[in-house]
């Protein structure tokens, strides 16, 4: 523990050139305690576990400890055999701490006299020193002056040619020279327009790529409210609905809560069940059963994203609380069949009833309003609503419909310029506050479902 740890070796031409100075573990864990205090880090729980171990590993020289499936074992509590493929959570988390590392030492951490970086591709982390990040500098503003071309302003000087007939001579020569200078400025100017339009031609490619990639960020209303979501350091988790869930419910008129989900005792109560009603429940709360509507949605969705960046998709049973303390969050399908909705229907004006009969309930109506609203084909209601996350350091969107078909169309109201431009109309501004919706769908058979605005809410102060 007491060895100087090296974090960058660089090579100098001279050996009497001095060598950055080693780092002890001690300097090392000094440095740590900094980060894990810090504003970047106090809110993430999980990126502090992550860090702290991965720096614990290295200064103790455990390199085989760092691999992603021991990592995920070690530090979220993984099965060690567990499908790094399926679950890429040490890379979520590893990406999320690469972001508050920057977001340190751009800020409070500048000045920091230890940085430690965690590169891309790999979970071992670099420890360089303020002596180590000079000597990088100056390499680097030595290697720019060895490979750079001595520039000057001036022009070059006619040759002075001395002979008896010394007039003569000079006219020859400063004609040869101006006929020189203008060819020179004739072949200057063509490769100027040759590279102008290079770059323009460029730009033009460019643009029309980011277009057919980045379609959205194209209309205004549309670009306006996904920023929120894709331009942040975060990452923004589509969490799909348990339609087993949901179906079990259904079935057996019995309904359960968040808790009794992720703890799966609910399983416990399908036991007790008469006869083989036990058994049924049992088949039914063990199928993944995904509607087409509701993968159509997330298709949807992910298009906003097309690298694969910062869109990740979950299915209810899978998510962590910790992800929805963190991230940014779309919650897709009513309380019954996404359980994590629990988590804001006290927030919420408009909610779900389900026993005895469904219906969407207003809590507290204005005039003109109604207080519940119920739906029979080919009527339909969802609700939408945008929201911070629970501790305010992300935004949540839920999408609930009566419905797959309604859902479906609730969250394809918040992809269509129309629809969010109009509702910007409605509001009288160009960027959207925190809002619910209770919006009236339609099908008719052989055309696209239709969407309205019931009613609304809207939660300014919550920015």
């Amino acid at each position: 523990m007491g060895t100087p740890v090296g974090a960058v070796g660089l090579e100098h031409g001279s050996a009497s050139e001095p060598s950055p100075q080693e780092l002890t573990p001690q300097q090392i864990r000094a440095a740590l305690s900094a980060v894990l205090l810090s504003t970047a880090f106090r809110a993430s729980k999980q990126s502090q576990h992550l860090l702290q171990y991965l720096v614990d590993q290295t200064l103790e020289g455990h390199d085989e400890m760092l691999k992603e499936r021991i990592v995920g074992a070690n530090v979220f509590e993984r099965n060690p055999n567990y499908d790094t493929g399926d679950d890429p959570i040490v890379r979520v988390r590893a990406a999320d701490l690469r972001k508050r590392l920057t977001q340190y030492y751009s800020g409070e951490g500048a000045e920091s006299p230890i940085k430690i970086e965690i590169y891309p591709g790999s979970y071992r982390p670099v420890f360089i020193s303020i002596a180590q990040r000079q000597i990088i500098a100056e390499a680097a503003e030595a290697a720019i002056a060895r490979n750079s071309l001595p520039i000057s302003g001036s022009l070059p000087v006619a040759p002075v040619v001395e002979s008896p007939n010394g007039t003569q001579k000079t006219a020859e020569t400063a004609g040869r020279y101006i006929r020189w200078m203008r060819f020179a400025l004739i072949v200057t100017s063509l490769v100027i327009i040759v590279l102008i339009g290079g770059c323009i031609a460029m730009w033009n490619h460019i643009q029309s790529t980011d277009r057919s990639f980045y379609p959205w960020r194209y209309e205004p209303s549309v670009a306006a409210f996904w920023s929120g979501f894709l331009d942040s350091n975060k990452p923004t988790d589509i969490v799909m609905s348990d339609s087993s869930f949901s179906l079990v419910q259904d079935l057996f008129q019995q309904s359960f809560t968040l808790q009794e989900y992720l703890s799966r005792s609910y399983i416990t109560e399908l036991n007790r069940l008469p006869g083989s009603q036990a058994s049924q429940a049992q088949f039914v709360a063990g199928r993944e059963i995904t509607s087409e509507s509701e993968v159509q949605l997330v298709r949807r969705l992910s298009e906003l994203d097309p690298l694969h960046q910062k869109m990740h998709v979950y299915n209810a049973h899978e998510y962590m609380s910790d992800l929805l303390r963190e991230d940014n969050v779309i919650l897709i399908g009513s309380r019954i069949s996404d359980p994590w909705d629990e988590l804001f229907d006290s927030r919420l004006n408009f909610s779900y009833s389900f026993h005895p009969a469904a219906k969407i309930v207003n809590r507290a109506p204005k005039a003109g309003e109604q207080s519940s609203y119920t739906w029979a084909a080919p009527i339909g209601y969802c609700i939408l609503a945008y929201l911070p996350n629970p501790n305010h350091s992300g935004k949540v969107i839920l999408i609930e419909g009566g419905s797959t078909e309604a859902t479906e169309a609730a969250g394809e109201f918040l992809l269509s310029e129309d629809s969010l431009s109009k509702f910007e109309q409605v509001l009288h501004v160009t960027h959207l506050p925190y809002f619910e919706l209770l919006l009236k769908t339609s099908a008719v058979r052989g055309t696209p479902i239709s969407t309205t605005i019931e009613t609304y809410r809207t939660y300014p102060d919550l920015h």
